[in-house]
């Protein structure tokens, strides 16, 4: 079953067409392989979207484009606008998805009701001085650069296709500006990285809390078949009795009851989702889209690599591939068997659908809704990510607010103070494997060794990665080396290791007051350097240092000549001072061993104290 797009035939400018001729206009349509299903017309009063949203994390009603918030003195005019900003695009761009066009009217609309206020009642009547009223009202919301180029951009958009209205806008919105420009945004038009990063300590916590999970997934699974053992005895037991053995069985697996069994079951769902998203860099919509054999392995060179398997459609690139650990192969594992008694009933419904199609004959509207629903389903039975909905109990696709419902319940029941988004995974994952790269990363190191590897070598592993994920990795690698260059360029950042001394003298001769300047500089530095982390400083030797000793054996990076140590190491080198404190009270380490304790500790003071930590050197030692 297939979508079929709006018909080639139909021009895309409406204006000049009879209304019945122009209301007739297909849509939006679906087919067997032998009818075409229409499922809107032009002239409805809403278009179902429905064929060209494939994406699995989108709800049904945000897939239908309604008129009916639009004023009717506008709405022919943003009725043609909107058909033929989707059927050519504007000049220079290509055609709009139709989730864009769907975020496009309702850009409109706010417009419009704007107008409306202002007591215009058509497009013809719209003047740079209106314009300019709604770009003050705009930007006293307090929304973003991004949002803002969106609502100003819409504008634009109307003026762009004013043949298209029948009373089109006569002059442009802004005659000597631009939406990006009136937004704040860069000439080039890029938005702003505002998308938060999970911070370290709730990632782990996360990640750690879903490894649990899903370490008991296979027990949890396993009460749930001996659930539907009782449930299917032919012996027909009242209800009440049913319950009472039910509640019996879990409280017998340690469980609390019921209730606690089918949230810890819930919860392996989203436990999947969380490692597959802190380990695979995957959109909401990829991760979505995961169906029965999503992941696979491949040995090369006596190395194993698993690949997951998925659609992106953000980029058109279709059929795509990510590099993940061991752990996201059982995590995809657990989603398989979790999701089979849903994808069982999808089937069951698939067939009772085709029954009814193929059965007595239909209305031909009744038809295209069964059409439509056979479609939906067909494209779920195979999914990972399945639910049933609240108020209907029917079963599909998990959607986007479905995700941040799962994801902010479980936070919570496992302790964690922060509130994950499944946007926040992606750049999650680019700065764990960044850090990973340049060696800060000290934790889940073990799910990200593989992209300690040369990005190339990497990318030639497999031609059906995903491209933009490398490029969003790099770019975070330079931006983790500009924010330490940047932290130490500031003077009050106490530095101390071999390294630091030219940066303190640069740091005397360049005062570098404002913040901008700072980064600006910072960007231009980290350009010429290398940086690595050890754990216990950074080193910026490019081959000719230490060989990596110093990764081992962490006071040679005292007074090297590649080391930097910040303050951000402070910890690690107190807990180095009270370890040697300790094994200088030892007697059985012998008078070589009682040396090098004596020499790391003279060490380790230095850099206390370079770091603003005074310490008491034992008497023997000083």
């Amino acid at each position: 079953m297939t979508a079929i797009s709006v018909l080639p035939a139909i021009p895309a400018n409406t204006v000049q067409l009879q209304p019945n001729a122009r209301d007739a206009i297909i849509v939006s349509s679906i087919s067997d392989g032998t009818s075409i299903h229409v499922l809107s017309r032009y002239g409805d009063d809403i278009w179902d979207l429905t064929p060209f949203i494939p994406n699995a994390n989108v709800c049904d009603y945000q897939k239908l484009l309604a008129w009916s918030d639009v004023p009717e003195t506008f709405i022919d005019s943003v009725k043609s606008a909107i058909y033929a900003y989707w059927q050519e695009g504007l000049p220079g761009y290509r055609r709009p998805s139709a989730r864009t066009l769907l975020n496009t009217l309702t850009m409109v609309s706010v417009f419009v009701h704007f107008l409306v206020e202002l007591r215009v009642r058509v497009f013809k009547e719209v003047t740079p001085f209106h314009c300019a009223l709604y770009v003050r009202h705009v930007k006293s919301l307090g929304l973003s650069k991004s949002s803002q180029a969106l609502r100003f951009g819409a504008v634009e958009m109307l003026f762009h296709l004013r043949e298209s209205l029948s009373d089109p806008i006569r002059t442009h919105p802004w005659p000597d500006s631009s939406a990006s420009h009136l937004a704040g945004l860069s000439q080039r038009g890029a938005p702003e990285a505002s998308t938060l990063i999970i911070p370290e300590a709730d990632a782990i916590a996360l990640c750690m809390a879903a490894e649990r999970c899903l370490q008991k997934a296979g027990s949890l699974l396993d009460i749930r078949d001996e659930l539907v053992k009782l449930e299917t005895d032919p012996s027909s037991l009242p209800s009440w009795r049913l319950s009472q053995l039910k509640r019996q069985l879990v409280r017998e697996h340690g469980l609390e009851g019921l209730r606690d069994y089918d949230r810890q079951v819930l919860d392996i769902r989203t436990a999947a989702y969380i490692v597959l998203g802190i380990t695979s860099g995957c959109r909401n919509h990829e991760l979505a889209d995961l169906r029965i054999g999503a992941v696979y392995s491949a040995e090369e060179d006596g190395e194993k690599f698993h690949w997951l398997k998925s659609t992106s459609l953000k980029t058109f690139a279709g059929a795509t591939e990510w590099m993940v650990p061991e752990i996201a192969v059982s995590a995809v594992r657990n989603l398989e068997r979790w999701s089979g008694p849903l994808r069982s009933a999808l089937e069951q419904e698939i067939a009772d659908l085709r029954a009814a199609i193929s059965g007595d004959p239909l209305p031909r509207t009744e038809k295209a809704r069964l059409m439509k629903t056979l479609h939906q389903r067909e494209a779920d039975c195979t999914r990972l990510f399945l639910g049933r909905t609240d108020s209907t109990g029917r079963i599909g696709a998990l959607s986007l607010a479905s995700f941040n419902a799962d994801l902010a319940g479980f936070a919570i029941r496992h302790g964690i103070n922060w509130t994950p988004k499944t946007h926040q995974f992606r750049r999650t994952f680019a700065n764990f494997v960044a850090r990973n790269g340049m060696g800060d990363l000290r934790y889940l190191r073990h799910h990200f060794k593989h992209w300690s590897m040369d990005m190339t070598l990497l990318y030639a592993k497999n031609a059906a990665q995903e491209a933009e994920i490398f490029d969003e990795i790099l770019e975070t690698i330079n931006t983790e080396k500009v924010r330490i260059v940047e932290h130490w360029l500031d003077d009050d950042v106490l530095i101390t290791g071999g390294a630091s001394s030219p940066i303190k003298t640069f740091r005397r001769n360049h005062k570098v007051a404002i913040e901008r300047d700072r980064r600006a500089l910072a960007e231009n530095i980290s350009d010429k350097v290398t940086i690595r982390g050890t754990g216990h400083g950074w080193c910026m030797s490019d081959d000719n240092g230490c060989g990596g000793q110093g990764l081992y054996e962490a006071t040679r990076c005292s007074d090297c000549k590649f080391a930097v140590i910040d303050d951000t190491h402070r910890v690690v080198w107190q807990g180095l001072w009270s370890q040697q404190v300790e094994l200088l009270a030892l007697d059985d380490i012998g008078e070589s061993g009682k040396e090098r304790v004596r020499r790391d500790i003279r060490r380790i003071s230095s850099v206390l104290c370079g770091l603003g930590i005074d310490v008491a050197v034992p008497v023997e030692v000083a």
